[in-house]
């Protein structure tokens, strides 16, 4: 859509904006998953916390089907 395009049809600019939206809250979710993840494998080494075990492999399932790449590491979270 050209820019041209969107001044002449608020609409279309608003529909824009949402997206824009959409995006800015997808990023924010994928970066407090990945931390609410990380927090729970530093649990789980207690053994008192095994039972997060399978919610962990879950996220992992989740969070590979919604983004399409694996659960980033501790040391590649630290590395953007």
């Amino acid at each position: 859509m050209t820019p041209d395009r969107l001044k002449a049809d608020p609409i279309l600019q608003e529909l824009e904006d949402i997206e824009a939206n959409v995006r800015h809250a997808r990023a924010y979710l994928r970066k407090e998953a990945v931390a609410v993840y990380l927090r729970m494998e530093r649990a789980v080494r207690n053994p008192k916390n095994a039972h997060l075990i399978p919610r962990m492999k879950r996220m992992r399932e989740v969070y590979q089907r919604l983004f399409g790449r694996p659960m980033p590491t501790k040391g590649e979270v630290r590395r953007r």
